[in-house]
């Protein structure tokens, strides 16, 4: 089930509308509250919280105040992170109106690569502000395979969140 996060209040209009566009349930923003999401613009916050197990979702980890340096590149994440993910089945939401420039591009090429060594899932939403500014579920997959995923993972990053929004809503 192709799904979406959504800013805009959704009217019974835009259902045929969302539907067309290969998504068969899109979520609110005020759906996110009923999971534990952390922007992961700051380390020593997303650390902690990683560590006391309080993450569902990790969103936009690759924006913030940093600076590349010389020899390697700071996406964000690292693999301790990636695997305290792992251990504490959290994931990485990248959103769409994050992806300004090109250093924000390869900041998430290189958290993918990071995420697939610690086997933590990645999703792509298209956090759009009104109906329009949809992508279909063809321009997110080709997206995730640009940006470096296999066809699988492109598929999960897409399809996968309404299962994993599922497991973890209930809970709180």
């Amino acid at each position: 089930m192709y799904s979406d996060i959504i800013l805009f209040q959704r009217l019974p209009e835009h259902d045929a509308f969302i539907r067309r566009l290969g998504f068969q349930r899109t979520f609110s923003h005020d759906d996110l509250k009923k999971i534990n999401v952390v922007h992961g613009d700051n380390y020593i916050l997303l650390r902690k919280a990683l560590d006391q197990k309080k993450v569902d979702l990790i969103l936009n980890p690759h924006l913030g105040n940093r600076k590349d340096h010389l020899h390697y590149r700071d996406s964000g994440l690292n693999h301790v992170l990636c695997n305290l993910a792992h251990q504490t089945n959290a994931a990485v939401g990248i959103t769409l109106p994050s992806l300004k420039t090109a250093e924000d591009y390869g900041r998430v090429q290189q958290n993918i690569i990071l995420c697939r060594k610690a086997k933590v899932p990645v999703f792509l939403f298209s956090f759009a502000e009104h109906p329009y500014s949809m992508r279909s579920v063809h321009d997110l997959l080709s997206f995730c395979r640009i940006l470096g995923m296999s066809s699988q993972e492109a598929k999960r990053a897409v399809y996968g969140f309404s299962p994993f929004f599922d497991e973890k809503s209930p809970r709180r």
